[in-house]
């Protein structure tokens, strides 16, 4: 089922009660007022970039999750240690070479990326 919540507000709100926390708690951690808190989650504010950063690290999910750009938690650190595994086998069992040099296991995993990064902007244009 896709994911309806969009606003940076209603992602904030998840979040925090994901973990348990009060208005208060959350902002006591970022020594903010609970009625910010209050004010960000019912979009009445909107956070200066340092603030939306500490609560993307807070939260460890990316600044394009929080601002309803994406449904992908993972922040690109995250995302970038998984697709090692996902290629493991790729990386480990066959020699890639081009123009007649063989690539290195960087290299081997810079194409990877790359092709990743090609199959996501056409699943993107599909829809």
């Amino acid at each position: 089922m896709p994911e309806t919540i969009a606003s940076f507000g209603d992602r904030l709100r998840v979040l925090r009660k994901e973990l348990g926390l009060q208005q208060r708690e959350l902002a006591q951690h970022f020594n903010l007022s609970p009625s910010a808190i209050g004010g960000y989650e019912r979009g009445l504010r909107e956070p200066e970039i340092n603030q939306l950063v500490a609560f993307a690290d807070f939260f460890n999910v990316s600044v394009d999750y929080l601002l309803g750009r994406t449904s992908e938690r993972r922040t690109a650190d995250a995302f970038a240690s998984a697709q090692v595994y996902e290629y493991a086998d790729f990386l480990l069992t066959h020699t890639v070479s081009m123009n007649g040099q063989v690539l290195s296991m960087e290299d081997k995993r810079c194409l990877c990326d790359v092709a990743v990064g090609m199959f996501w902007l056409r699943l993107q244009e599909q829809r």
